[in-house]
């Protein structure tokens, strides 16, 4: 019986009158099983429905726990407290060789780490890592390896994930793939994880962080064969190696994806860097067409940024670029929205544009890099995308809206945000159009967020839409004096408007002799 379905079996008896057919939902998706439940909702007590959602909820935050174990690039093994293995991920099987047999089921010599073990098993509280030291018995013999190993509970049942760290000194050959990538040449993710902890030091402040994505990769491999795609990657890495330091690191993440730490590194040297990288790496070609890459750049200033969460900001504003690429499918897909919409309204266009104009200028005086620069002059030009959704006679209308009318208006942020949540990878874009409308004071629409809950490119967007809207002539009124629109910002600073943000839009926009 699958875990599903005996979950979902005693539910429905505690239940009693509920119709849900099991055998049917036992092989759905989670999405599926949702579904399927709402439609019994009538019949069930509304504690019993929240009950039987949660079951669903709960199997598949397991389920995708446990293909994180399993797919992992890091090698695992799950034991219980005699030493046990349990469990092994593939990457472990790929680095040692024979999955259980070849451990005879144990970790072996454990006899100087077992003290710590039981203690860890029986005081999980006190002590929430450990590192072991155990024998393995692999192809190439017996080798003494390092685990660094944390309690987990499964079923009422205690036991210790053990994460394979290195092996002795002396055998570091062993695992050598697991400090270099075999294809590239770089350092692995797995020598990533195990180093990174080290080039996080106040000592090596600022560390900037490069994320490198190889466009097209999939596309080259499905026309030209993966040996070409292959060698794009390779020399890719060649060029990359080659133009950073020897105080750098490079990393094959995955896939076509690169990442460079940059340690005692400001970030205007680290893009001087890479724009010699971009310039090599256009000059690769593949059938005449020049191969590009995606960059992201992220910068730890101060001990206490987080450098993984550095990292995730470089590799957001990677793909974030990479999507405004004019020769992306995802920039099609988008360019053919806007032309949509324009065409329902050239007035939303003219905006549109000069929405992103300001956002951009906007950026500049807020000292963006190039990246947040591209990034929130598309904001600004899509931020009116969810109006493709609502009717042309509302959105043409030069009288007063009736209130249906304005409750049209106002669901166009989240319709746009739907519209870029359905395009893969847009998600970035989406939930900053989602809340261009949100007001600093809480009163804003649609979720009614404040303050620092509202994204930053959002408040920003919201300065730059009210800018073009007071400086422009509408049906009914003409624009307004820079001196009206000065005092408009002053008196909505704080309430519809960042007041930081304000200020400096006043003073170092407004107030300049030509804007």
């Amino acid at each position: 019986m699958h875990d599903n379905e005996s979950q979902l079996l005693k539910i429905s008896r505690a239940i009693g009158n509920c119709s849900i057919n099991i055998d049917a939902l036992a092989n759905l998706s989670t999405e599926e099983l949702l579904k399927r439940i709402d439609l019994h909702k009538n019949n069930l007590e509304d504690t019993a429905l929240e009950v039987l959602k949660s079951v669903v909820e709960i199997e598949a935050e397991r389920k995708y726990f446990r293909n994180i174990f399993f797919e992992s690039a890091l090698p695992f093994i799950v034991i219980d407290r005699l030493g046990r293995i349990c469990l092994t991920n593939k990457s472990f099987d790929e680095l040692v060789g024979t999955g259980f047999k070849g451990y005879n089921g144990y970790l072996q010599n454990l006899t100087d780490s077992y003290a710590q073990i039981m203690n860890l098993f029986t005081y999980p509280s006190n002590i929430s890592k450990l590192v072991i030291r155990a024998d393995l018995k692999s192809a190439n013999g017996r080798l003494e390896a390092d685990f660094m190993c944390s309690i987990v509970n499964s079923g009422g049942e205690a036991f210790l994930c053990c994460q394979l760290v290195t092996p002795a000194p002396a055998d570091l050959n062993f695992l050598r793939g697991l400090q270099y990538d075999l294809l590239t040449g770089l350092y692995s993710r797995q020598y990533y994880s195990t180093v990174l902890d080290q080039i996080d030091n106040p000592d090596n402040l600022p560390i900037t962080a490069v994320s490198i994505n190889v466009d097209g990769i999939k596309i080259i491999n499905d026309l030209y064969g993966y040996i070409s795609g292959d060698n794009v990657l390779k020399q890719v890495a060649g060029i990359v190696q080659q133009e950073i330091r020897s105080s750098d690191y490079c990393f094959r993440m995955g896939g076509d994806d690169i990442l460079i730490l940059m340690p005692s590194t400001v970030q205007l040297t680290a893009e001087s860097i890479i724009d010699g990288i971009n310039k090599r790496i256009k000059a690769i070609k593949i059938e005449n067409r020049s191969v590009s890459v995606s960059i992201g750049i992220s910068c730890k200033c101060t001990p206490t940024q987080d450098i993984r969460g550095v990292i995730k900001k470089a590799e957001d504003n990677m793909f974030c670029n990479k999507i405004l690429h004019s020769n992306s499918l995802r920039s099609s897909a988008l360019d053919i929205l806007i032309r949509s919409l324009y065409e329902k309204n050239r007035l939303v266009q003219v905006h549109s544009h000069k929405v992103a104009s300001i956002c951009r200028k906007f950026g500049q005086l807020l000292d963006f890099n190039e990246h947040e620069l591209n990034f929130i002059e598309r904001i600004g030009m899509l931020h009116d995308i969810g109006k493709i959704g609502i009717s042309e006679d509302t959105i043409n209308k030069n009288t007063s809206l009736t209130v249906k009318e304005w409750e049209e208006i106002r669901s166009h942020p989240e319709l746009g945000y739907r519209i870029l949540r359905s395009v893969d990878g847009l998600e970035c874009i989406a939930e900053n159009i989602y809340c261009h409308h949100e007001r600093y004071d809480g009163t804003g629409y649609p979720r009614r967020l404040k303050g620092d809950q509202i994204p930053l490119y959002a408040r920003i967007v919201a300065i730059a839409d009210s800018y073009d809207a007071m400086s422009s002539d509408r049906p009914y009124r003409n624009s307004l004096s820079r001196e009206q629109i000065i005092k408009g910002f002053e008196l909505n600073s704080g309430k519809q408007f960042d007041p930081y943000l304000v200020n400096i839009f006043i003073e170092k926009f407004l107030k300049k002799e030509n804007i």
